[in-house]
């Protein structure tokens, strides 16, 4: 099997010099809220490194908006694992439009759920940073999160391994970076007009980006989540949908992500000049370029994803689940 180092990334690494502190931060805010309860989360949340993820797709972010970004993202990952448990696709989208509700509406209290305090600091922390505009973008990219985070509960409780036109799709959305990207200007200090924001070339190309982070990380987990069950893997939908075997599926996932780079190049040399816009649209790509290789080294750092050229279990077995659903 290929290398994880041997995926097409011709962008250099960059982080910010305060990743060690935002992370740091990060892991004790989510604590004092109890969204991490025990000492073994806490492992968990200090292991996965996501203040340092942020800050490899944020290296030039003022300090306060990288600490709220790598925030969101501890809460997330949180999250997670917290919808997960949850009984049926109903109660996972039940308790997510309640989050919803807590960040959008100006709802006095106080939560005994953790991850709605976290909700409700988060809104009054990015509604502090910046105009109105940019908190309803990043509600609005959190909605679209939520409703990819209930289809994949739905495509579970079915046991329905999607067919890979809509897998694509919903990857897209639930690699929650459109979230992340949302956060940009006020992050990098920067402004986009909401029809620059919009523009179709703009809006292609963080499709791209956030594909590109999709199916490297399904490649980096493909073994552990196929052996566990999971369904909603690039590899495993190759395979369901095709008939190809691990070896075959996983040979044709690098092939579609080195095309996605190489797609994300050619857009980026077609973007129109955009006049006095051009340098705030310059600095926005630079955010997606960052991001997709802050997501190869981050996960390279942390050692969360076991290295393609380890010895692997074998998997023999066809994957489990019903025919693919365009």
């Amino acid at each position: 099997m290929p290398r994880m180092d041997s995926l097409y990334c011709p962008f250099d690494p960059k982080v910010h010099p305060d990743a060690s502190s935002v992370h740091e931060g990060s892991v004790r805010w989510a604590r004092s809220l109890r969204i991490l309860s025990t000492e073994q989360q806490v492992r968990t949340a200090y292991k996965t490194k996501a203040g340092w993820l942020v800050a490899r797709v944020f290296p030039a972010a003022e300090l306060q908006g990288l600490q709220l970004a790598a925030d969101w993202a501890v809460l997330c990952c949180s999250l997670d694992d917290r919808i997960r448990r949850l009984g049926t696709a109903d109660e996972v989208a039940s308790y997510l439009q309640h989050l919803l509700n807590l960040l959008r509406a100006d709802i006095a209290g106080s939560f005994e759920d953790p991850f709605a305090a976290g909700m409700r600091d988060l809104r009054e922390r990015l509604l502090d940073l910046g105009p109105p505009n940019h908190f309803t973008h990043f509600v609005h990219r959190m909605e679209e999160l939520f409703v990819g985070n209930v289809t994949e509960a739905r495509n579970r409780e079915r046991a329905q391994i999607p067919s890979f036109a809509s897998y694509r799709r919903l990857r897209e959305t639930t690699t929650g970076l459109h979230v992340m990207f949302s956060l940009a200007e006020l992050l990098e200090g920067f402004s986009l007009s909401d029809r620059l924001r919009d523009h179709p070339s703009l809006r292609g190309l963080a499709t791209r980006a956030s594909t590109i982070v999709g199916w490297a990380n399904d490649l980096f987990i493909h073994e552990k989540e196929i052996l566990r069950g999971e369904i909603h893997n690039l590899v495993l939908v190759l395979m369901n949908e095709h008939g190809l075997t691990v070896t075959e599926a996983v040979a044709k996932a690098v092939a579609l992500h080195d095309g996605e780079v190489r797609n994300f190049l050619q857009e980026v040399e077609q973007l129109p000049p955009f006049g006095k816009a051009a340098a705030d649209v310059h600095r926005y790509v630079e955010v997606l370029r960052c991001c997709i290789r802050g997501h190869l080294d981050w996960a390279n750092d942390t050692g969360r994803y076991r290295p393609f050229d380890e010895p692997a279990r074998p998997l023999s077995v066809r994957p489990a689940g019903n025919p693919a659903m365009a």
